[in-house]
């Protein structure tokens, strides 16, 4: 991809941005919890059988034509572009032969369609990690992609070992794990060029906060713990081997909590040379 190509696809992802935002779910958040099993408790988990069929539903419609995209199982007829993962691809595309990413926790490939005319134009490879039913589906689903892999959690050793990516995405999922700090330091190797977090709550001033975050209709209705991160400690997980190269904070989308805000934040880190 060349680089008026590239700053057209910026431009578009800019303009698209409300676009995306106007179409928001209905998400609350409750609690301050002081243990994660605690959050478990109150919650149905992303396990909930009802989240995975939707999404495969979405796809199915994807994969036939009639719509381009989803974001949450919400269904699109235009690319819903991602400024944060296309800056990151092409800090990359100088760096290396060819691209390999990680999707972690990237349910039906989603960012990979919501992108697909533009990663098209890379050399690149896409590797998902999703829980075994996810991944039991979309392969039955994705025969004839073949730079999409889905692959299961019990997998990312041997990827971690062979250093079998060199860019991480994490799309709106750190906030999901139990422990997300541990898992981001088991990834890194020396290979990693790149990091992509997108539209991840952040606390601007304050501690990380534990909640359980409720998501209802025109969605699904469910819910699951949910952090959300004191920035200083979030950035303090690359701040070592990495460099802040991006940051877009969503003043307009704000989690109203029970006794505090968080905002949407998205980030590209990039590695110290």
């Amino acid at each position: 991809m060349n680089l008026a190509t590239f700053f057209k696809s910026l431009s578009s992802c800019l303009r698209r941005k409300n676009l995306v935002q106007g179409n928001k779910p209905t998400v609350s958040y409750e609690g301050i919890y002081e243990s994660w099993e605690d959050a478990v408790a109150d919650s149905k988990g992303y396990e909930d059988m009802q989240i995975i069929n939707k999404a495969a539903q979405s796809f199915e419609k994807i994969l036939a034509g009639k719509h381009k995209c989803e974001r949450d199982t919400f269904l699109y007829d235009e690319f819903q572009y991602s400024l944060p993962l296309l800056l990151g691809l092409n800090f990359m595309q100088k760096k290396v032969g060819e691209i390999k990413l990680l999707d972690f926790g990237g349910s039906f490939a989603s960012s990979y369609f919501r992108n697909l005319d533009i990663v098209q134009e890379f050399d690149l490879s896409w590797t998902v990690i999703e829980q075994t039913s996810v991944v039991q589906k979309a392969c039955r689903m994705t025969t004839g992609f073949d730079n999409l892999l889905f692959l299961e959690e019990r997998e990312l050793e041997s990827l971690v070992t062979n250093q079998d990516y060199n860019i991480i995405l994490f799309g709106s999922c750190l906030q999901f794990l139990e422990n997300p700090k541990k898992l981001v330091s088991k990834l890194f190797h020396d290979a990693l060029k790149t990091v992509v977090i997108e539209q991840t709550p952040v606390i601007q001033n304050g501690n990380t906060k534990l909640t359980v975050q409720q998501v209802g209709k025109p969605l699904y209705e469910s819910s699951y713990p949910a952090w959300h991160f004191a920035e200083k400690e979030l950035l303090s997980w690359f701040k070592d081997d990495f460099q802040l190269k991006y940051r877009f904070n969503g003043p307009h989308v704000i989690n109203q909590c029970d006794s505090f805000y968080s905002q949407l934040e998205d980030y590209v880190f990039t590695r110290n040379e």
